[in-house]
Order: C-alpha cells, then sequence, then structure tokens
C-alpha cells in the first residue's frame, strides 16, 4: 500500500476529540484541587500563563486523541466486527486499504472513512469527559449539566452518523 497522506479531516478527527476530554479533565482538576469556582475563573486564573496552558492542553489534546483513538481501533471495531460475524452479517473487509488501487482507497478515506472516525473518536471522548465531570461534581453544577447535556444530543447526532457510515463503508469495501 502506497502511504495515505496525512490530511486536514485525519488531524481534525484525532485532535478534536482530545480537546472535548482534555477541557474538561483540566477544568476538573482546577475545581478539584486549584480553586473551587467557576468556567469563567478558571479562564481568568491562567490569563497570565496563557502561552504555557496552550502548550499543554495541545500536548494533552494530541496524547488523549490518540488514545481514544487507538481504544475505537484495538477495542471497539474487534467487538463490532466480533458481532458482525456472531450475527451471521457480513464482515468490514480491512484489506481493502491494503488491496485496492490507491485513488479508490483516497476516496474512501476522503468521503467516508474520516467522517467515521471522527465521529466515533467524538463519541468516546464525550463519554470520557461525562464520567470525568460526573466523578468532580455530580449533578451538582449548572454549568456542567448544561454542557453535558448540550454533549448528549450532539453524540446522538454522531452516532446516527457512525451507524449509516459505517454500513455505508461496509458495502463499499466488500463491493468493489
Amino acid at each position: 500500500m502506497e502511504k495515505i497522506p496525512l490530511n486536514t479531516h485525519q488531524v481534525f478527527a484525532f485532535l478534536l476529540p482530545g480537546l472535548i476530554f482534555t477541557l474538561p479533565s483540566f477544568y476538573c482538576y482546577y475545581y478539584t484541587f486549584v480553586n473551587k469556582g467557576t468556567i469563567e475563573d478558571f479562564f481568568t486564573h491562567y490569563k497570565d500563563d496563557g502561552f504555557l496552558v496552550l502548550i499543554v492542553v495541545i500536548f494533552f489534546m494530541v496524547i488523549v486523541g490518540l488514545i481514544i483513538d487507538s481504544m475505537r481501533n484495538g477495542i471497539l471495531e474487534n467487538i463490532i466486527d466480533n458481532r458482525d460475524l456472531r450475527r451471521s452479517r457480513q464482515r468490514m473487509r480491512w484489506n481493502f486499504f491494503f488491496d485496492r488501487e490507491q485513488d479508490k482507497v483516497n476516496k474512501l478515506y476522503t468521503s467516508y472513512y474520516n467522517f467515521y472516525v471522527f465521529d466515533v473518536n467524538a463519541i468516546l471522548s464525550f463519554i470520557f469527559s461525562w464520567i470525568i465531570l460526573f466523578c468532580s461534581f455530580g449533578f451538582d453544577n449548572r454549568q456542567v449539566n448544561i454542557a453535558v447535556i448540550i454533549e448528549f444530543f450532539a453524540a446522538i447526532i454522531f452516532c446516527k452518523e457512525a451507524v449509516a457510515l459505517r454500513i455505508d463503508i461496509k458495502e463499499i469495501t466488500n463491493t468493489l
């Protein structure tokens, strides 16, 4: 297989889910160990150290995004593939990415697969951020509850799109 160039969709699929988890994590750390305040207090507290905070956020965003993607790829995809096998459904042909012509693989990446990866990674990062937020605050913080409700509806949309994209990817990889 020829090298598939890294494009903005792929970077977006790794970094944004990392950010979705990193910001609530930093807020929970700040709220728990530094100062029990609001989200506004969190941002004004670090206004003088903005560059350093930005570097730390970007570092954690990349690391967390890659970990979430590895969990999707190594655990979740295997669970879904095994479920399809038990239900006598056609499995995803992952070797499509290695066996087919480069232009077909690139089209699949840019039209379907990158969006699927982003959707599933975003769902996983929402779930992990909910866990850390509720472990830190329970249901006592109004701002957190509003953020979680918004994330929940976004996760439903991403989930519906991810299911549809996976079905399309499976059909494409099994027919070409």
